[in-house]
């Protein structure tokens, strides 16, 4: 027979890209049950669940038992995290991400008898077995977060604690505009300062992303990140993604500050309109077919956008920048065939200085860990839902596995630099 009925998790609190374990005790031996996890944002609220069977001790450890059935199936420590999806009655196409990062986010674990469906556990009113709460924080309590309306430059800057100097990262995000934080602010959390930088749709700046053209304000914000006095010497980094990890790669040809650029299924080439860099003018090279977009059941399919040229890349492969590439298989947003077409363009003598990575599976939205896996979400830009992509298991793999290359390449690549300047110092 079962007993008191807890459901526990350890630790309680944790940065959103560390793991936790969630267990249920006093359960009857092989007793069936379903636990479901909530949480609520910005008067969004998302949902997982899974269906286990207790151990002879009438125990669930869902890092070592499987799911085996809901959302999720098989064992997944994280598995009641990365497959939230939005519970119904909502309208469709809603994205879960951090918009106040200093505030935490909550996620509610409950366990149930028996074994329900999604559907079931959200149309039917049943009182849960136990409940517990995990408090997720995107930035860390010592993290020092700054506006920053210096010059033309408008964003937010993050320094983690102590001495420092600490490598100095720019964030960028593509044409969902504003300022996004969430990204900067765990990045911070890991040991860089990282300066999140808008570029339309917030404050005094354009209000489209078709209204950006000055190729100066990137350089304006890398120069005031490379100069500040938590950063150390030798040059920033760039992470960014999509039409921003574009821009990202624009800056690293014209800027010789930038020695590192991670791009996020990014686009290799300028599309749309040109950009004007002081007095010169930087063409669209390559053709971008705004009509070659299909609308499916789900929403809006855009790569079938862009042609495939590779007379318009960007030739990084002429500077010394280091760039770490992060394809997604399925992307259905920018055709991963554009950045297999980057990395065999360079030539075999630089092929040192671009790192390929394809995850099959994945979808264009490459978030931190454990981020709910998003396929389509309403792009107030375009006023219609986009179909980013992927599958949910296999975009939880990217999004994992990419946090860790992404840290191990930006603090490699640019400690480097930062080492090369203090031996030259010396020297």
């Amino acid at each position: 027979m079962a007993g008191n009925v807890v459901i526990s998790a350890s630790p309680k609190e944790v940065l959103v890209d560390e793991t936790f374990i969630l267990r249920v005790t006093g359960l009857g031996p092989e007793q069936r049950v379903t636990i479901r996890s909530v949480v609520a944002e910005d008067g969004m609220k998302f949902s997982a669940c899974g269906c286990y069977v207790a151990d002879s001790d009438g125990c669930i450890d869902v890092s070592v038992q499987p799911s085996l059935s809901g959302t999720y199936t098989g064992v997944d420590q994280m598995g009641l995290v990365w497959s939230m999806c939005q519970i119904p009655g909502q309208r469709p196409g809603l994205r879960l991400f951090k918009k106040d990062v200093t505030t935490q986010q909550v996620l509610k674990f409950e366990v149930y008898t028996e074994h329900r469906t999604f559907d079931h556990l959200h149309e039917v009113s049943v009182l849960p077995l136990s409940m517990t709460k995990v408090f997720r924080w995107y930035m860390s309590k010592d993290v020092k977060r700054l506006p920053v309306e210096v010059g033309n430059i408008r964003g937010m800057l993050f320094i983690p604690p102590g001495p420092g100097p600490f490598p100095g990262v720019l964030d960028l995000f593509g044409s969902a505009g504003g300022l996004l934080e969430f990204r900067a602010s765990l990045l911070a959390s890991r040991g860089f300062v990282v300066l999140a930088l808008a570029f339309f749709g917030y404050k005094d700046l354009p209000n489209h992303f078709t209204e950006v053209k000055n190729l100066d304000y990137f350089k304006e914000g890398a120069q005031y990140l490379n100069d500040h006095p938590s950063v150390q010497p030798g040059g920033i980094g760039i992470i960014a993604v999509s039409k921003g990890a574009e821009i990202a790669q624009l800056i690293a040809m014209h800027c010789p500050l930038v020695k590192a650029v991670v791009s996020i299924n990014g686009i290799p080439y300028v599309t749309l309109l040109p950009y004007e860099h002081g007095d010169d003018v930087i063409p669209v090279v390559s053709e971008y077919d705004i009509y070659g977009g299909i609308f499916s059941d789900e929403g809006l399919v855009t790569k079938f956008c862009y042609i495939l040229d590779p007379a318009g890349l960007f030739e990084l492969w002429k500077t010394d920048v280091k760039l770490l590439s992060i394809c997604s298989g399925d992307d259905c947003t920018v055709p991963p065939e554009l950045q297999q077409l980057q990395y065999d363009s360079y030539p075999a003598n630089k092929k040192q200085n671009i790192e390929l990575v394809v995850y099959h599976g994945a979808g264009h939205l490459v978030e931190p860990p454990y981020s709910p896996f998003c396929r389509t979400s309403l792009h107030k830009i375009m006023g219609t839902n986009v179909v980013w992509g992927g599958n949910a298991p296999d975009h939880a793999y990217a999004q994992e596995d990419s946090w860790k290359r992404i840290l191990n390449f930006l603090r490699t690549n640019l400690e480097k630099h930062s080492k090369n300047v203090h031996l030259s110092s010396r020297l």
